[in-house]
């Protein structure tokens, strides 16, 4: 009986510490922040220099693959990089990451020189990214697009990366 007694207490004394715990604290309005201070938040959160990265991957490899014509039948062709552009306020710097992306994979190939000077270069790839999503949702896209030196536009490429909705939320 005891046991039992004490038990009993404390359950009590348990429910004593809630109930006055309970009663200290007081909401007086929830907080829920502006339309724009959400958009802002979640895309900092979510959109790294890395996701930037992804989309340029994607949409170099296919300029590389879609130009060969360009560069196949050429000695060197010589092709200045442009300062990419953000189009979206919202979204967060890091698009320098993607610049050094396809840099390096243009490069890499070796079927374009690139040129630091544009008076030197034969080809002009400028690069922009934006949010083309909704703003709880971003869908970054990154567009190049390929000028030659009298500024004609010869083609452009896009890819769009989105954020899963799985337990991750990785981009692909």
């Amino acid at each position: 009986m005891k046991n039992y007694a004490l038990g009993l207490l404390l359950l009590l004394g348990a429910c004593a510490w809630q109930t006055v715990v309970t009663e200290e604290i007081v909401i007086d309005e929830p907080y829920i922040p502006a339309p724009m201070q959400v958009q802002e938040v979640l895309v900092e959160e979510t959109v790294t220099p890395q996701v930037y990265a992804i989309a340029a991957t994607r949409a170099t490899n296919r300029m590389l693959d879609e130009t060969a014509d360009i560069y196949e039948n050429n000695g060197t062709t010589f092709l200045y990089i442009a300062r990419p552009q953000i189009l979206d306020e919202s979204l967060p710097d890091g698009i320098f990451y993607a610049r050094k992306v396809t840099r390096d994979i243009i490069t890499g190939s070796n079927n374009y020189k690139v040129v630091n000077n544009l008076a030197d270069a034969d080809y002009i790839l400028e690069a922009s990214v934006e949010n083309i999503g909704y703003e709880d949702d971003p869908v970054i896209e990154y567009s190049l697009i390929l000028f030659d030196s009298q500024n004609n536009k010869i083609n452009q490429w896009s890819e769009t990366v989105r954020q899963l909705k799985n337990d991750d939320r990785s981009w692909w």
